[in-house]
């Protein structure tokens, strides 16, 4: 079972979850956010990727590796790549896509699907993240916009780390799709 199979069915009836995922490494990564962006996409979603500064070429390059196709979702309007700005206040980051959601939306497109790059291990990246996080849950929950925020997990405090996650994420998920312990 894919990432997005295991993920489909907490879509049905309309949600738009604010799912975390949690990886034991980054190199699960580009796995999860093909089958993710992927659903997306047959879904009629406006996919965006946010990569680390001055990294968008090279997650498009691993994108395309792990089989999305990236060139043809771009070319159709169906994928955009934003850099990370890491000056930028969580809520700006997050009011940001409010004007790019509504000109997808009226695209045609049925929701946005987000996602970036990977976050972790470290306590100072995992605090650091989670106010972006809980940014853009507070300026999105409830419309359009599904979510999945990469975070690579270690050590003793793991198990701490995904409760954390749980208190503002729908789901906590591990790479295969299954719910996080």
């Amino acid at each position: 079972m894919s990432f997005a199979e295991a993920v489909e069915p907490r879509l049905d009836g309309g949600s738009c979850p604010h799912m975390a995922v949690v990886l034991r490494s980054g190199r699960e990564l580009p796995a999860v956010l093909v089958s993710f962006y992927a659903l997306g996409a047959r879904r009629g979603g406006w996919v965006v990727h946010h990569a680390v500064a001055t990294q968008c070429d090279r997650d498009r390059e691993r994108l395309t590796a792990a089989g999305l196709d990236v060139g043809g979702l771009e070319a159709s309007g169906s994928l955009a790549l934003f850099e990370f700005d890491a000056a930028e206040a969580p809520e700006a980051a997050a009011e940001r896509f409010e004007p790019l959601l509504a000109d997808a939306l009226e695209r045609g497109h049925s929701a946005l699907w987000y996602s970036r790059f990977p976050i972790g291990p470290g306590a100072a990246e995992f605090a650091g993240a989670t106010a972006y996080d809980r940014a853009w849950d507070a300026r999105f929950r409830g419309r359009p916009v599904i979510t999945l925020c990469p975070y690579v997990l270690a050590g003793e405090d793991a198990g701490e780390r995904v409760a954390h996650l749980g208190q503002w994420h729908d789901a906590v998920l591990d790479g295969e799709g299954h719910v996080a312990e």
